[in-house]
């Protein structure tokens, strides 16, 4: 997710941006956290290894560190995830190291009422200039099920 330049002063040096990040990467490399894979920096969710290329499941959260057929490749670059969506709050139980696909899935639910409510200003004040933005899915929840996908 890209941060929007009005909130990019909360992810400078200044703001201890780099010791906070420092800190949830360090979480994301206990041992327990990823049985699955040798001991590194992982995905705080899904368990992707961080900076490898992985074969990614183009239908379902799986991965692989080996290539399978029909699985795209991809490197994985940890984010770290304010649970909230509040840049203010780097509470550590308010945020996690996540892949891109997880990071995209828990920030979805916002994207979606960010891109109605602009919708609905767009609306309102171009008034038949623009068609309104179909909204699909539902916001309500930022919490993935069991496979991975948003409740």
């Amino acid at each position: 997710m890209p941060i929007r330049p009005e909130n990019r002063r909360h992810y400078t040096a200044a703001a201890g941006w780099p010791q906070i990040r420092a800190k949830v990467l360090a979480r994301a490399t206990l041992d327990h956290l990823c049985p699955e894979v040798e001991p590194s920096t992982c995905c705080e969710l899904c368990c992707v290894p961080n900076g490898r290329v992985v074969w990614r499941d183009p239908v379902s959260p799986q991965w692989a560190v080996v290539e399978r057929t029909g699985w795209k490749p991809v490197k994985i670059v940890l984010t770290i995830a304010h649970l909230n969506q509040d840049p203010t709050d780097n509470r550590m139980v308010n945020l996690l190291a996540l892949c891109q696909r997880c990071h995209n899935k828990i920030d979805a639910p916002w994207r979606q009422r960010h891109a109605a409510t602009t919708s609905a200003q767009r609306g309102a004040s171009n008034a038949g200039d623009l068609p309104p933005r179909v909204v699909a899915g539902s916001a309500a929840s930022p919490l993935l099920d069991a496979k991975g996908d948003n409740k």
